[in-house]
């Protein structure tokens, strides 16, 4: 009798069994022979079953619930199954300054940022929120976006140096960069006016597409399918994969496939299956283009050759458990920053010639908190580790919740935007964009994680106008955020 896969919970049984069991006995199966369980590995298995069993539970009810599970598969991969290996056999990917005790400390703050988290989801769950003020996505503002994303592509290419930064790897990027730009802010502002607006201005475009053409008039219709052609090969010419950083190229590919995809209740199931399998065995070989000229010099199979706990244990693509413990021990030294490194992300726009003071990304201040030479500084600050910085267990509790408010409320926004037969709204797009955003976001530092973030938001919000609400009784009831 064949297996019925249609059926919910068996379903999300066998994710359960995948994320609880499969994998972490294939991690555990492969480590060194000196390792062992303790108190931390414990706990880090503990995570592991928490951040399975939430997963499972999305996929038994089949919900759309897309920043809920880009948060789970992270902690999942970047919070569980990395401190499992690291602290079962003592090897992390950066010389170990924290002492013996600092990965069970480390250990019960992640789980204090998940619960918190879980807590805001579940705040909304219980007092679902009122429908909101409808933002509509306005066609002809998406237009307008298309060719002012060639003009600004344009003004970015020339402050990078010239047509010399199009269609290279990642490693010619950034020799070319490096060798025709001198100031790092200019280098930023450009790579940002390159990049951002032609992704937004195609995954607007496509999501008018998905959405339907009715009631656009033939004119606008005709419009918008030779915007989408333009678009997308702005795209390709402006944002090159192989010269993408892999966090964006990331980001890209799952906003267009969230906009895209047509949600069917299995979804819930094979999306975080998908997406753990990717994190673990596509992302670390995807730097193969980091300091490659070309293509003949990305030397791939040598990065093929690592297996997945040799990445676990000893590249910086997994440093993030290491650097929350490292955050404690600067924490240590150095005292809290009683929230001055969230007020520099919230203010990342105030030139340091205004705000001498203004603190650098809480990574870097980090590695140099704990004596990492320079070459070595450009390292993660999660997202629990930039609130216990702030302001200890308190402040890791108090951003968690409030993060997780938020995250529950666009998803509930999101769904309301796929059931209503009406135009295609701000949230249809943004919440997209913020699932696949959310890894770099979660990865950290927070200070360029919102720096980079806010010029697709500006721009999403540019191209939205309010419109007429309808009455309530004609909004249909938001479902369950997990």
């Amino acid at each position: 009798m064949s297996l019925p896969l249609r059926t919910p919970m068996v379903r999300a049984l066998l994710l359960w069994v995948m994320l609880a069991l499969v994998i972490p006995a294939a991690v555990w199966a492969q480590l060194p022979g000196t390792a062992a369980l303790g108190t931390a590995p414990l706990l880090a298995v503990v995570l592991l079953l928490y951040c399975a069993s939430r997963l499972a539970l999305i996929a038994w009810r089949g919900e759309l619930a897309l920043l809920a599970i880009t948060f789970f598969v992270f902690v999942y991969v970047w919070g569980g199954l990395s401190a499992l290996a690291q602290t079962s056999s003592g090897i992390y990917p950066w010389m170990i300054r924290h002492g013996d005790d600092e990965p069970l400390w480390g250990l019960l703050q992640i789980l204090l940022a998940v619960l918190a988290y879980d807590l805001g989801r579940r705040w909304v769950r219980r007092s679902p929120l009122a429908p909101p003020l409808a933002l509509a996505v306005e066609p002809r503002r998406v237009l307008v976006l298309l060719v002012l994303a060639l003009g600004l592509g344009l003004v970015g290419m020339m402050l990078l140096g010239g047509p010399g930064v199009l269609l290279v790897t990642r490693g010619g990027y950034s020799a070319w960069v490096s060798s025709q730009v001198s100031s790092q802010s200019t280098a930023l502002i450009g790579g940002a006016l390159l990049r951002t607006p032609a992704f937004i201005a195609f995954l607007l475009l496509l999501g008018l597409v998905v959405r339907g053409l009715r009631g656009q008039s033939r004119a606008n219709r005709q419009a918008l399918l030779l915007g989408i052609g333009a678009a997308a090969l702005l795209l390709l010419l402006f944002n090159f994969p192989l010269s993408l950083a892999r966090q964006t190229l990331g980001t890209i590919a799952l906003a267009i496939a969230f906009v895209v995809l047509r949600w069917r209740r299995d979804y819930a199931t094979w999306i975080p299956a998908g997406l753990v399998l990717v994190t673990l065995f596509v992302f670390p070989y995807a730097d193969a283009f980091r300091n490659a000229l070309s293509l003949d010099q990305a030397n791939l199979d040598r990065e093929l050759r690592r297996g997945l706990v040799h990445n676990l244990l000893n590249t910086g693509d997994y440093d993030v458990f290491q650097q929350t413990l490292n955050g404690r021990v600067a924490t240590e030294r150095l005292g809290h920053t009683h929230g001055r490194n969230l007020l520099a992300a919230g203010l990342f726009w105030v030139p340091r010639r205004v705000w001498p003071e203004k603190p650098l990304g809480t990574g870097v201040e980090t590695a140099r908190a704990v004596g990492y030479p320079q070459a070595q500084q450009n390292l993660s600050a999660p997202l629990w580790m930039e609130a216990q910085r702030a302001a200890g267990w308190l402040g890791v509790a108090a951003l968690l919740l409030l993060y997780g408010w938020a995250s529950a409320a666009l998803d509930q926004r999101f769904q309301q935007d796929r059931r209503e037969w009406g135009r295609l709204s701000l949230y249809g797009v943004m919440v997209p964009y913020l699932a696949g955003y959310q890894f770099i976001l979660l990865r950290g530092d927070l200070l360029n994680g919102v720096a980079h973030a806010s010029v697709a938001l500006a721009l999403l919000w540019l191209v939205s106008r309010p419109r007429r609400r309808p009455h309530p009784a004609a909004w249909p009831e938001p479902s369950p955020v997990p």
